[in-house]
């Protein structure tokens, strides 16, 4: 989504990784917004939502640690090289019964 700052070139976006987190109850930011969001990213963009969670459960007790854990493997995959922490996400979200996780065809293996 473009954010309006006067004389921001919009064109040729470069492919920035996304990893996006939402609570699907969350009343401060808007999820249509994030959903949004994420829909129109240049991939790769991944997103965790806890459909039962608002604007602040993605850091506390179990949610908290689902979100940690897919923060540490996106950034283990785009910065540290090792793209296998993140391959193994979908299972964990999976698994856990608490959250979705969308993610790129594109994802790195």
């Amino acid at each position: 989504r473009e954010v309006p700052f006067p004389g921001g070139d919009y064109t040729d976006w470069p492919p920035i990784p996304l990893l996006a987190v939402q609570g699907a109850r969350d009343a401060i930011v808007p999820v249509a917004a994030v959903d949004e969001m994420v829909a129109e990213a240049t991939p790769p963009a991944y997103y965790l939502r806890f459909p039962e969670g608002d604007h602040e459960t993605a850091l506390d007790g179990e949610t908290g640690d689902l979100t940690d854990e897919t923060v540490l493997a996106f950034l283990d995959a785009y910065l540290g090289d090792d793209p296998r922490p993140l391959a193994a996400i979908p299972d964990r979200v999976d698994d856990s019964g608490i959250a979705t996780f969308r993610g790129p065809r594109n994802a790195p293996r």
